[in-house]
């Protein structure tokens, strides 16, 4: 980001009221310290020592939607529900549907019949965006058979949006999350600090884009954490979450607050423009990346952020 250095032309005035300021005078000036001399009316400043920067805030990148997908098989291997009691289905950019009952019952079949991992693609969809191989993660496993787990599909392409989600006549043996928004590419992708509240040796942060989506809301919002792990030599920056739901301005200041709760902290911030927000974070999370979402183990779907974290409905 650049900075604009000036050069004043004229001197420092502390007395006079702001609106009469001559032209080419100042106010205040950074890594100055104000001297006065005893026994006249003098007064000047004399240079110190400024702030050392310690850590740069970085910028974000165009990235593709992906969706963590959790399963539990239970009923297919009791046979309570089969392939027909689901349709997955997919949506392009807020158009039309993708995929058919059809191809999509086919793919949720077959997840029934594999143990540890499973490797395949989903038809029907190669036409609208690439899917590649994905991975079953198996999170309960009985007697060798996999009864729940979960695998991520990413979007790629990174030219729309897309949603995605299954209909559960009978079960609900699939639940998806967001996991990842789709952001497109910017001209600018900074970001400013829009306010900043500490816990303990920690500091938490609010970040806007400097891009905005519509009128003066930014393209994206984060919060995240500052904190040093050799005291203060040296400074880490984890983000907690990301989102373009959240409603951050570059023109709004957000004035927070942080409680840690036992095993819990908990944000509550305003910045007197969207509505107030709150949201509980596991402390033991607190250094973890998007440590706010389910994937990491919190609470919290991209999806349905919005709503999650408004303090009122």
């Amino acid at each position: 980001m650049a900075v604009v250095r000036v050069t004043p032309s004229g001197i420092m005035d502390k007395d006079t009221d702001l609106a009469y300021v001559s032209q080419g005078n100042y106010v205040d000036a950074n890594d100055v310290r104000h001297r006065q001399t005893d026994g006249n009316t003098f007064g000047g400043v004399m240079s110190v020592v400024g702030n050392t920067s310690m850590l740069q805030f970085p910028d974000y990148t165009a990235a593709n939607k992906k969706f963590r997908i959790f399963l539990d098989l239970t009923d297919f291997y009791d046979t309570a529900v089969g392939s027909v009691n689901f349709t997955w289905k997919l949506q392009e950019d807020g158009s039309a549907f993708i995929g058919t009952a059809s191809n999509t019952a086919t793919f949720i079949a077959s997840l029934a019949t594999f143990a540890n991992t499973v490797y395949t693609t989903i038809d029907g969809l190669v036409g609208y965006t690439t899917v590649g191989a994905f991975a079953f993660t198996p999170t309960k496993t009985i007697g060798g058979v996999v009864y729940t787990g979960y695998f991520d599909i990413e979007f790629t392409g990174n030219t729309v949006d897309y949603k995605l989600w299954v209909e559960n006549t009978v079960s609900n043996a699939a639940t998806i999350y967001v996991t990842r928004e789709w952001v497109p590419v910017a001209a600018d992708q900074s970001f400013k600090v829009i306010g900043s509240q500490q816990l303990e040796e920690k500091l938490f942060v609010f970040l806007a884009s400097v891009t905005k989506s519509s009128g003066i809301i930014s393209l994206l919002s984060e919060v995240g954490v500052v904190y040093s792990t050799d005291n203060g030599v040296s400074y880490t920056y984890r983000r907690l979450i990301r989102s373009k739901q959240l409603g951050f301005s570059t023109d709004r200041r957000v004035e927070a607050e942080v409680e840690r709760n036992g095993s819990s902290v908990n944000l509550y911030w305003t910045d007197g423009f969207n509505k107030p927000r709150a949201m509980y974070l596991k402390y033991s999370l607190i250094t973890t990346t998007d440590a706010f979402l389910v994937a990491a183990g919190g609470r919290y779907d991209l999806e349905t952020i919005n709503d999650e974290s408004s303090f009122f409905y």
